[in-house]
């Protein structure tokens, strides 16, 4: 009985051993899994801050290259639709037309008034102006 006892420590031993070895393999097997990816990760991070320090040599190139833009006139739309007999549609435009010519760089601004606006009349200055800024005063009873 003796000898099955220590026969059965024996084996215990080793099983204990054998999951031990086991236990390393797989700690290892992970470490190595885990440097992959880090070196994948270092080397697609190299990558991008390759393409990165590319791109921004070619946006400072074009920087560099780029002319400045023509300076233009900022160009205003102003459009009223109003009932009959309302004039406060018209006192408005008057008041930015006066606040227009008031302004110090008022060369820098250009207005194209229409007071009795129409959708063709809109549509047309949208095409024929191209305003940077578009007006409604609308008016009723």
């Amino acid at each position: 009985m003796a000898k099955l006892g220590t026969e059965a420590a024996d084996l215990s031993a080793k099983v204990a051993k054998e999951e031990q070895a086991e236990r390393a393999a797989a700690e290892k097997v992970r470490q190595r899994e885990q440097e992959q990816v880090q070196r994948r990760a270092v080397v697609s991070q190299r990558r991008i801050e390759s393409r990165l320090s590319a791109t921004e040599g070619q946006v400072l190139t074009v920087l560099k290259e780029l002319r400045a833009p023509k300076p233009e006139k900022l160009r205003v739309l102003l459009l009223a639709a109003a009932s009959a007999g309302d004039l406060r549609v018209g006192q408005e435009q008057q008041r930015i037309r006066a606040a227009v010519q008031s302004a110090t760089h008022r060369d820098l601004a250009e207005l194209d008034v229409h007071p009795a606006a129409t959708a063709d009349v809109f549509l047309d200055a949208l095409t024929r102006f191209h305003p940077h800024v578009v007006h409604f005063s609308v008016g009723g009873s």
